[in-house]
Formats: C-alpha cells, sequence, structure tokens
C-alpha cells in the first residue's frame, strides 16, 4: 500500500491518494458510488483529476450507493447539518477523497469492511474494539 500526501484538512488530517498494488482505492470507491469527490482536493491532483470527475459523472448515472438515493445529500452538507441541496448532482462537483470515514458513512457491514481493508487501520473510526471487524452495529 502507498499513500501519495494531496493536502492537510483544516484538522491537521493527512488527505491523500491511496494504491494498492498500483491501483487506486479513491478512484474505485468514487467508481462505486462509496465516496464522493471533495472539489477543494482536486488541484493536488493534477495528473487523476479527470479520472475523480470521470468516476463520479459514472456512478451518478448509475445511480451507485450513494447516488441511488433519492436526493443523495453530500458529506459535508449532512456534517454541517445543512439541509439537502436541491441542485443537480453535477452542479457540486464534489477530490482526492478525505480518508475521515465514521460507521454512518456506509449503508452496510461490508462497506465499511471494504475501507477498514483497503486502509489497514488508518485514522478513521470503524473498528473501535480493534477486532478487524468495522461497524458491527451495521446490517
Amino acid at each position: 500500500m502507498a499513500v501519495r500526501k494531496v493536502d492537510t484538512d483544516r484538522y491537521g488530517r493527512l488527505v491523500g491518494e491511496v494504491y494498492v498494488n498500483g491501483n487506486s482505492v479513491n478512484l474505485q470507491m468514487v467508481r462505486e458510488g462509496h465516496a464522493v469527490v471533495y472539489d477543494q482536493y482536486l488541484r493536488g491532483c493534477p495528473d487523476t483529476r479527470d479520472d475523480y470527475l470521470s468516476a463520479e459523472q459514472v456512478a451518478m448515472n448509475s445511480r451507485a450507493n450513494f447516488w441511488g438515493q433519492p436526493n443523495p445529500e453530500m458529506p459535508w452538507d449532512w456534517r454541517n447539518g445543512s439541509a439537502a441541496v436541491e441542485a443537480e448532482p453535477t452542479s457540486t462537483l464534489p477530490v482526492c477523497v478525505n480518508s475521515d470515514f465514521n460507521c454512518s458513512d456506509f449503508n452496510t457491514q461490508a462497506e465499511a469492511q471494504r475501507v477498514l481493508d483497503a486502509y489497514s487501520g488508518g485514522p478513521h473510526r470503524l473498528d473501535r474494539d480493534r477486532d478487524g471487524v468495522a461497524c458491527e452495529s451495521l446490517p
């Protein structure tokens, strides 16, 4: 596994691109609709910017996971307690994926487990009891 640092967020956490066997975990998560693109970090991804935006468009068009909700609320809106923005998803071309995941970011334990496995012990709160099983309370 390799991590390419892109930036540091306002809390001092690393924002980066994660690669396993030369494949971008971030890009795969965006493509599958398990992550959205954070616009503010794209400047740090000049070589992969278009790949992220294209992958997100594919996920939106296929209504994959996050995008399959009736009115998907962007994570930054949800965290700020804002009401869902009534706009076309493409108007919020939201990155390099911020790796600050919580169990509430996932619909199923299997989705959370994939992230935990990909980040293997990363700085998120997916395995609080450190038994290797992510978000045990999720279905």
